[in-house]
């Protein structure tokens, strides 16, 4: 601005002076007359013209008019305007002065270092005669000593504070400012200078050129220079030239001073040496030396403002995320302190990025709008706002800042030095390219959610429809998109490694580390718009028909093997996996491309490796349930649900359950899902589907369902129109149905998709108001305006077969074919009914269709499942548990799966060792939690396995099995109010669960609440009458109201329904015994001993059946089993092991169990007991 303000001032001056010195004025006159009058006669524009006569005298003739048409004519006579003339002249020399005089002028170019030297202070901060000599002094040393690129100037006047000297750099647009103090009489050359830097670069940076660099870092101002007097000669121009190196990205020349300046000097403060030492670590991707020179920086600055060190430790922060360091979090929550209330953009830049890393666009979009008002305009934070509002949904805001980003490369690449520019250009053309791309795909996808999730949902989340290709269009811009980007990502690698290779073969290490560190940035770039390149290559291929070719082209794919559907995304990812080997991304898009190619068992293969290498991503185990879903669709719902345990917000995964539980029917489970999406993932499509569930799942919802999709049909959504009408059909509203269809049809033009749509509904509510010739008619329309209706195509071929005519309806189902029918299901009953009018070709042509879209599925290849794992069956079981490992090694539910099958055959150790892998691989995983529980459990070690079943709530609390173990765990440690809180829970998360009846009604038996418990057992075999165990528990209630009759009939019902139990066994022998039914007593407490060898108590009242029918040898067999089984502590048993003894006579062997239990026993009956036998022993 100031060289234009003196461009104008001497341009005034020129022209006054032409003006006013008639010569001058004259002389130009007639210069102008001449050169116009040449140009005249060269263009034959003159309105006059000269004749010579035969005398030889020559003749004017003023009025002679070439002949020319009429609007040369117009040109010619306005350039003869002697007006427009001068005019032209003035403009031209205005001109020509704003071009050339800058340069002849001199200024601050924006490529040097601009140096300020002020007067310095005297010993007392007095100005003075020593201080203003030295600052002359300086800057001629400077002006002479600097080298090349270094401006200096001297002010008259030092600045009185910081604000003074900021605006003193800023008028002068210089970098460096240095003033400071010196001791009066002093001079230069001597340790007498203590100076300042006021340090603020403006203009052209190299540093600007750095992946990474622009709006993030931010450095403190001022910076003491000396802690005691310095030779101001010998110091100050080593510095100056090493931050004329910096700027102008010499780095290595820059921190080999730096390094000798603190080295040799050790009075010098180093704080400014550091923190730009601290850059050019980052810059070379030494990340640990970098935050160490911040933080030496730091410790360097004792006394520096807040403000000061709050930039510092924003800059610290900045480097800590790129090295993925959680310390960045307390570094900026420093800043933040530091700042006292204050703002600094590069911090709200870094809070930013670290927002959109932990998944939250919205506060990241917050943040970089309030770092944009604060910061320069740049074109990496308006691409990172633009990428914010995208993944938050917001796609116009993201357009917009996308637009400004590319506006604003021009500007920034002016910002670094002229070598620099090809390479900043590169690298910003390519981020707006691939940002773009990535915006186009996420208009198509009407995202609002992360990208590759929105391409995980299954069909893809575009339209299917034929009679429009701008999916296809769409995608193949979006390809060429990222095809340019990959281009100039690609220039940019090369470059950068060409400056390394020639900063090497130069002996500069550092910029070469640099260069290689920007190559390496670029590299990684450059994968990212290859993978999305190969990702886009697979919808592009999902979206085309990928039936193999025929023919010639069949034999010469045969013979090169290069023909698949996803051949370039194949390619794309083969040339990413060899710089990343072991990428669980690009192993996931390997699969779903290998999908795509009808290669299942590759790509289960490649789902295996990513779950492996990913264990806590949801995606593979979502892409492993779409390829089980058709031979078993229990074990997709079972990955489809972990899924969701390692992320709740996949919401791919809850769409497809969603999905499931409609299909069988589960709606309570759907609504669950489909609130959810509506609420976290909303949009008209999760509105329609959350309105059509609420219609499924029963007149209860119905209300719901019209609340939903009113505000839709006020917008005339063509299928929110459409599931209303299906709502009031089915409420019986057939009327109100035909009037909103009706009004929707009024409201949209005949030529649109949506209104064949409205016709073909409109003639479903006429079958149903019975108006069977009407209802043709509006079938028709929907044809006429659509041909590629595929369900107005099946609409009227099921009204042509009604009507009996097979053929005509043969036609129609050929017509739906050709419409382009693509969903698997359709074509499925296309086939069949096809196959039942014996058209097999067109059948063929539907199966054919169909197994190309859907070619998972085991129905539409053969017709029937493969085989179904029985509940109980443990061989089975296991089988299947070993299939899904050898299918998917990182499977921790097939892990506890084994666990519970080794559990149930008493294998502890083999058990708890699968429990234990399982949770290696998912350590919140509650089924792995509640199988160390019950292992835990039935080693008696009732109390550790209550830890593992709270462990199992923690991980899982809305789990209501961890719950349920959890109550019976803390009912068998006698923690009864606690049991039955469990237990409540979880029937408050499932009402219809059996099993927590059943242990709520074990802990009120327990608190003696008799009638409520026998009301919840009663409830348990309600909801299933095979429980064995609620029948016994029932028959222990009736046996306590003593009703002895009713007791044993539930014992008995529970050895119906399980002949393997051993309780109901031995508690019906107990009541027999009572009842004096010894033989029948005795049989029930054989088989208990059989069942259940360890049962002590089961094998001690045999012994007393035994002992009571004097079948001494017997007895004593029992007794001894049953204190065996109780590790010798059993002191009733032992007693009478000692009575069975006295009885045969082994009277030794009698006194020594009766002394056991006398010596041992804490229970005074047994072991009063005892010393009486061995009284009555002794007094034989």
């Amino acid at each position: 601005m100031q060289v234009a303000v003196i461009s104008l001032a001497l341009l005034a001056a020129i022209g006054a002076a032409v003006l006013l010195v008639a010569p001058l004025r004259a002389r130009l006159q007639f210069w102008l007359w001449q050169f116009w009058a040449s140009v005249q006669r060269r263009a034959r524009l003159a309105r006059s013209a000269t004749v010579i006569s035969s005398s030889g005298e020559e003749i004017e003739l003023p009025d002679a008019v070439l002949a020319d048409i009429p609007w040369t004519g117009r040109i010619r006579e306005s350039l003869s305007n002697t007006r427009l003339r001068v005019v032209s002249a003035g403009i031209l020399l205005v001109v020509s002065i704003l071009l050339v005089l800058p340069r002849l002028l001199p200024e601050t170019r924006a490529d040097e270092l601009t140096v300020l030297v002020a007067p310095f202070y005297e010993t007392g901060s007095v100005s003075g005669t020593t201080g203003r000599r030295a600052a002359v002094e300086l800057a001629e040393l400077l002006a002479t000593t600097s080298g090349p690129g270094v401006t200096v100037r001297s002010v008259d006047v030092a600045p009185d504070d910081l604000v003074a000297a900021q605006a003193l750099i800023q008028a002068y647009r210089a970098d460096l400012l240095i003033l400071g103090e010196i001791i009066t009489g002093g001079m230069l050359d001597a340790p007498t200078l203590t100076p300042v830097a006021i340090y603020a670069p403006e203009g052209i940076q190299a540093s600007y050129s750095l992946d990474g660099f622009v709006g993030r870092f931010a450095f403190p101002s001022v910076y003491p220079l000396a802690t005691q007097p310095i030779n101001g000669r010998v110091v100050i121009p080593r510095l100056v030239r090493a931050l004329a190196d910096y700027k102008r990205g010499a780095y290595s020349n820059a921190i080999a001073t730096f390094d000798e300046l603190e080295r040799d000097y050790p009075a010098l403060r180093p704080g400014l040496l550091r923190t730009l030492r601290a850059v050019i670590w980052w810059a070379r991707g030494d990340y640990e030396q970098s935050v160490e020179e911040f933080q030496r920086a730091i410790a360097a600055m004792p006394d520096a403002s807040p403000a000061e060190l709050a930039r510092l430790y924003a800059s610290l922060g900045a480097v800590q995320y790129d090295m993925g360091d959680p310390a960045s979090r307390e570094s900026f929550n420093r800043a933040i302190a530091l700042l006292q209330g204050q703002d600094l953009g590069a911090l709200r830049y870094s809070l930013a990025l670290e927002e959109l890393r932990s998944g939250n666009p919205a506060a990241a979009a917050v943040s970089l709008e309030q770092a944009r008002r604060l910061l320069p305009p740049s074109t990496p934070l308006l691409l990172t706002l633009a990428r914010a509002y995208r993944l938050d949904g917001q796609l116009e805001a993201a357009a917009e800042m996308l637009n400004a980003a590319a506006r604003q490369i021009d500007a920034d690449d002016r910002d670094v030095p002229s070598d620099l520019r090809p390479l900043v250009s590169a690298r910003l053309r390519a981020s707006v390219q691939g940002e773009r791309a990535l915006l186009r795909l996420a208009r198509l996808v009407n995202a609002r959610g992360p990208l590759l999730w929105e391409l995980d949902v299954t069909p893809p989340p575009w339209t299917q429809d034929r009679a429009s290709s701008s999916p296809e269009t769409e995608l193949n811009a979006i390809l060429s998109d990222l095809s340019l980007a990959l281009r100039e990502a690609t220039t940019l690698n090369q470059e950068w490694n060409k400056r390394a290779a020639t900063a090497d073969t130069e002996q500069r290490r550092v910029d070469s580390s640099i260069a290689t560190h920007q190559a390496r940035r670029a590299d990684l770039a450059l994968r990212q718009h290859r993978f999305w390149l190969a990702a886009v290559e697979v919808e592009l291929a999902r979206l085309r028909d990928t039936r193999p070719p025929t023919g010639a082209a069949a034999i010469w794919a045969g013979l090169t093997r290069t023909w698949s559907p996803a051949t370039d995304a194949l390619r794309q990812i083969d040339i990413l996996e060899k710089a990343q080997p072991g990428s669980a991304e690009l192993i996931l898009l390997r699969g779903k491309s290998l999908v795509v190619n009808d290669r299942l068992e590759e790509a289960r293969a490649a789902f295996e490796t990513a779950a492996r290498l990913a264990p806590d991503r949801p995606e593979p185990l979502f892409h492993q349930a779409l390829l089980i879903l058709p031979q078993n669709r229990d074990q997709a719902r079972q990955l489809l649900a972990a899924a969701l345990d390692r992320d709740p917000n996949y919401f791919p995964a809850r769409i497809r359950l969603a999905e499931l539980a409609e299909e069988d029917q589960r709606w309570q489970e759907a609504l669950i899902h489909r609130r959810w999406l509506a609420e976290q993932h909303p949009g008209d499509n999760e509105a329609l589907a959350l309105a059509r569930t609420l219609r499924l799942s029963g007149p209860e919802g119905y209300a719901e369902a019209e609340q939903t999709l009113l505000p839709l049909v006020e917008r005339n959504n063509a299928d929110a129109i459409i599931e209303l009408s299906r709502l009031y059909r089915a409420a019986g509203r057939n009327d109100a149905a035909r009037s909103v269809l009706e009004q929707g049809r009024r409201n949209t033009a005949r030529s649109t998709l949506a209104f064949a749509d409205l016709s073909h509904e409109l003639g479903q509510v006429l079958l149903d108001l019975g108006d069977i010739p009407l209802a043709e008619r509006q079938f028709e329309a929907a044809v006429n305006s659509n041909p590629r209706h595929v369900y107005a195509h099946l609409a009227l071929a099921q009204l042509a077969r009604s009507a009996g005519n097979d053929r005509a309806a043969a036609r129609r189902y050929e017509a739906a074919l050709d419409a382009g029918a693509s969903d698997p299901a359709v074509l499925e009953q296309i086939g069949t009914t096809l196959l039942e009018l014996r058209e097999y070709n067109a059948a063929v042509i539907a199966y054919e269709r169909a197994i190309s879209k859907q070619p998972a599925s085991a129905t539409l290849h053969y017709g029937a499942a493969l085989a179904y794992l029985g509940v109980g069956r443990l061989d089975a079981a296991y089988e299947s548990a070993q299939r899904a490992l050898e299918r998917r090694n990182a499977y921790p539910e097939a892990l506890v799966l084994l666990g519970d099958i080794a559990l149930q055959r008493g294998k502890l150790a083999e058990a708890e060792q699968q429990y234990r892998a399982a949770l290696q691989q998912n350590p919140s995983l509650a089924a792995a939690h509640i199988g160390l529980g019950r292992v835990a459990a039935t080693g008696g070690n009732w109390s550790i396995a209550a830890g593992h079943f709270l462990n199992a709530v923690q991980g899982e609390p809305q789990s209501p099995d961890a719950l349920l173990w959890l109550g019976e765990a803390r009912l068998r440690i006698d923690d009864i109010d606690g049991a039955i809180a469990a237990y409540s829970e979880a029937l408050r998360l499932r009402d219809n669960f059996p099993e927590a009846y059943f242990g709520l009604a074990q802990a009120e038996y327990g608190a003696e609440r008799i009638e409520e418990a026998l009301r919840n057992v009663i409830r348990a075999l309600e909801l299933r009458p095979s429980y064995a165990e609620a029948a016994l528990l029932m028959g222990k209630i009736y046996e306590r109201q003593g009703y002895s009759t009713r007791a044993l009939e539930a014992y008995k019902r529970a050895t119906d329904i399980n002949p393997r139990l051993a309780e109901p066994h031995y508690r019906r022998a107990l009541l027999l015994i009572r009842a004096d039914r010894l033989n029948e007593a005795r049989e029930e407490l054989e088989v208990a001993t059989r069942l259940d060898p360890n049962f002590a108590e089961a094998h001690y009242w045999l012994g007393r059946v035994y002992f009571a029918q004097r079948n001494f040898q017997a007895a004593l067999k029992r007794f001894r089993e049953a204190v065996n089984r109780q590790g010798g502590a059993y002191p009733e048993a032992r007693y009478y092991q000692g009575l069975a003894e006295e009885q045969l006579g082994d009277l030794n062997a009698a006194i020594r169990s009766f002394e056991m239990v006398a010596n041992q026993s804490n229970d005074t009956l047994w072991a009063g007991e005892a010393r009486a036998a061995l009284a009555r022993m002794s007094d034989r």
